[in-house]
């Protein structure tokens, strides 16, 4: 016969569900299922009457009241027993999210559990908006994570401050808080005080931060190109190692050493204003070109306000 399913299960799923659930609630609730087959079997059996509930409370008001004896007697005074005292929607709302995330839990996360491989340390979060600046999705993290994206852009707010765009089609790796590598994309970084030493790998090169806005192109067939918008980088390949100020850029291949390019770091401007805390702009307001420190004085336009993010607070 079906035991009751404990109420701090119910509570921690329907936040799941709610996107109200924190990082030690969700650690919890795997705990707990990773723990105790039961209670993994209890949920799997509830899938029927979840779908059912599902289905039939969407438009029948009185749903709640002529299933609630047939639920007490399927599940004999256990987890349903609240179930004849149902007289709201809201109420019924709250056992059917409740029953469909454990129908998840049961089918998706549960057979996962035992193969899934140990997470690195949070280092990061990755956060998309969408064209009303309006954060659509937010996730973090981990060390070892592989980001994979065919278009758009993403940002990467580290721990130790420092802020990373990246536009698609773009595959990343991050390696640790400090340290992330490019296998192909651009990106824009500005790194603080905090970050100082932060690192980007690509195929052929390796970039670090000694306080500073870079930009960097990598291409899938190993080549690299390093651009720095402000302060001052270290570019190595081997045992080539070169420091680069403002307005200097190089490039780099797999069987190509270091090599002096032309600055022009349009390429880098939705990354650039991205990183720089504008998430977008409509009509007559536009971001200016990612070369601003040395056109700020002159920039001027008789067809749009220019926006200049300040330094520096990023949202």
């Amino acid at each position: 016969m079906a035991e009751k399913l404990p109420n701090e299960t119910i509570d921690l799923i329907e936040q799941l569900i709610e996107g109200s659930l924190d990082e030690s609630g969700q650690e919890r609730l795997m705990e707990m299922v990773r723990e105790d087959a039961g209670l993994r079997k209890r949920i799997a059996e509830q899938l029927e009457i979840s779908s059912a509930l599902d289905l039939q409370a969407r438009g029948d008001a009185g749903f709640a009241e002529r299933t609630a004896a047939h639920v007490i007697r399927i599940a004999e005074e256990g987890e349903f027993a609240f179930a004849n005292k149902v007289k709201h929607t809201i109420f019924r709302r709250r056992v059917v999210k409740a029953l469909a995330a454990a129908a998840v839990l049961a089918l998706a996360a549960i057979p996962f559990l035992a193969k899934r491989a140990p997470q690195g340390e949070r280092v990061a979060l990755l956060l998309r908006m969408n064209h009303d600046n309006t954060v659509i999705s937010s996730k973090p993290v981990h060390a070892g994570s592989v980001i994979e994206e065919p278009n758009g852009l993403y940002r990467l707010d580290f721990q130790n401050g420092a802020i990373v765009a990246v536009e698609g089609p773009s595959k990343v790796k991050i390696l640790s808080g400090t340290e992330m590598e490019l296998i192909s994309g651009r990106l824009n970084a500005w790194c603080p005080d905090t970050a100082y030493g932060f690192k980007v790998r690509t195929a052929s090169a390796e970039l670090t931060d000694l306080g500073t806005s870079f930009g960097i192109h990598a291409t899938p067939d190993g080549k690299s190109e390093f651009m720095v918008l402000d302060g001052l980088v270290e570019v190595q390949k081997g045992s080539d190692i070169r420091r680069l100020e403002q307005g200097d850029a190089v490039t780099s291949g797999l069987h190509q050493t270091l090599q002096s390019m032309t600055f022009d770091p349009s390429v880098f401007k939705n990354t650039w204003a991205f990183a720089n805390g504008i998430l977008s702009t409509r009509g007559a307001v536009t971001a200016v070109g990612p070369d601003i420190a040395e056109k700020l004085v002159n920039a001027e336009s008789n067809e749009h306000v220019l926006v200049i993010p300040e330094r520096r607070s990023v949202p």
